[in-house]
């Protein structure tokens, strides 16, 4: 029984074992074993608060509430009396792009209990619709032009769509416009 002194404090009797009787080593077995069960049950509440403790401060972003109620949480939405609301108005009959479609009634009865449909009456429904990327409408002219055999001066055919001046830039010509609008802008300065 030398491994007696080698125990940790808290481990250590007040009496001798060698000096017991059967009995008493029962008692103190007892007494152990209800002791190891109370550290056992310690160590598993402390491991839990550790592993709770590591994964909230794991926590990058706040926890959602902890299943913690509040005692008198506010209604989600606008308040009754709070600020101005209004519905969308619906569009004038000028605003349609078409006569409006009809959609008539087609059952003969009432789909849920079966009863007798009373009289039909009617309302505008309007779905308004926004391309989610309007195309741009592009016209190709063919444009003729010929030369004068005399001078080579050119003339070009004409359309009410077409512009007849020739100055204004189209296509590619746009960028050097601009190019000789600066080099322009830059002479006028220096002289």
């Amino acid at each position: 029984m030398g491994e007696y002194q080698k125990l940790p404090a808290i481990m250590k009797l007040s009496v001798n074992p060698e000096q017991l009787n059967r009995e008493e080593l029962l008692e103190l077995v007892n007494r152990l074993i209800v002791r190891v069960e109370a550290l056992l049950s310690e160590n598993a509440k402390l491991k839990a608060e550790i592993e709770q403790l590591k994964r909230d401060n794991a926590r990058s972003a706040a926890p959602f509430s902890k299943n913690k109620g509040k005692k008198n949480p506010k209604r989600p939405g606008r308040k009754p009396g709070e600020g101005i609301f209004r519905n969308r108005t619906a569009p004038s009959e000028d605003d349609y792009s078409g006569p409006p479609i009809e959609a008539p009634v087609e059952e003969s009865a009432c789909p849920k209990c079966g009863g007798e449909l009373g009289q039909e009456t009617e309302e505008i429904v309007t779905i308004t619709e926004t391309p989610p990327h309007p195309q741009p409408e592009v016209k190709a002219y063919r444009v003729k032009s010929r030369a004068c055999c005399n001078c080579s001066h050119k003339v070009r055919g004409a359309h009410p769509d077409l512009e007849r001046r020739s100055s204004i830039p189209r296509g590619s010509s746009v960028g050097q416009v601009g190019w000789s609008l600066k080099n322009k802008r830059n002479n006028a300065i220096q002289h």
